[in-house]
């Protein structure tokens, strides 16, 4: 089967081929255009060189078609928009407009040069679709800072599923003990057996430059939201799973204590982080 679609993007068309066949897949990417492969029922996925795959043409959403356009074009998806600022994907260009600052982590590093952040847009938007984001100040188009989802894993009633090993710890000593997380995991109706939650962090952070602001806590309450509106579209009523995000800071970070709690997280409990520093950790349910 061979079929073209067009999808809109701003006021720009776009043509998506869906195609079962590995040649019309192979002649379509040679003339650069963005490709669906639609499982064969003769030989399955065999053959169809292309990252994106669906098992009918009618599973083909136009949501999807959006995310394979922007994949293919390396196109930002916007998340989420405040009052003020613009929450969307880095694109490698953002890079000249990072600032280096002087307590910057390895993890900020990533986004101080094209190849580094090209590499992130790839791998992580690409095969997660969600990571840290970009805070764009609307009326002048100046980053602010970053934020987004750092982490994501299901919890469910005893250890974080796919966890990394450092995060094994987090899921005894402070999933299992949250009250939130027990909310979470009510019976749901008419199973009789606990609901996995969705267990996600929570990052951000403010270029110094625009600091005390209010920019930090309008970009995770836009975050929050957007994660929210999309938890619920998946599970209408949350009767097959939970959700909650969690965030850590410094004890003695102060600015970003008041962040999380104007957004709503409680605290729930501290860990010494081995390096003289008290770490707490915070929790939300959506």
């Amino acid at each position: 089967m061979y079929e073209e679609r067009t999808v809109r993007i701003g006021e720009r068309p776009y043509t998506v081929v869906l195609s079962d066949e590995r040649t019309a897949i192979l002649s379509a990417q040679a003339r650069g255009m963005a490709v669906i492969g639609i499982k064969n029922r003769r030989s399955g996925w065999e053959g169809l060189d292309t990252p994106y795959l669906a098992e009918t043409p009618a599973a083909v959403t136009e949501i999807y078609l959006e995310q394979v356009v922007r994949r293919f074009l390396g196109l930002p998806w916007t998340i989420a928009e405040t009052k003020r600022l613009r929450i969307r994907e880095f694109s490698e260009t953002d890079a000249r407009f990072v600032p280096r600052e002087p307590k910057d982590a390895a993890a900020d590093r990533i986004f101080y040069t094209p190849e580094r952040l090209r590499e992130y847009i790839r791998y992580q938007y690409g095969f997660y679709e969600y990571g840290i984001w970009a805070l764009e100040e609307k009326t002048t188009g100046e980053l602010t800072g970053k934020a987004g989802i750092v982490g994501a894993e299901w919890y469910d009633g005893d250890r974080l599923q796919g966890a990394a090993p450092e995060k094994e710890g987090l899921s005894q000593s402070w999933f299992r003990e949250a009250e939130f997380l027990q909310a979470a995991q009510a019976e749901s109706a008419g199973c009789g057996q606990p609901v996995p939650v969705l267990c996600l962090e929570l990052g951000y952070h403010i270029f110094e430059k625009y600091r005390r602001m209010g920019y930090g806590t309008e970009a995770c309450l836009g975050i929050l939201a957007a994660v929210r509106e999309g938890f619920r579209a998946l599970y209408p009523g949350q009767s097959k799973a939970g959700c909650v995000v969690y965030a850590q800071t410094d004890a003695s970070n102060e600015a970003s204590v008041r962040l999380l709690r104007a957004c709503g997280f409680r605290f729930m409990t501290e860990t010494d982080s081995g390096e003289k520093r008290c770490i707490h950790r915070y929790g939300l349910n959506l």
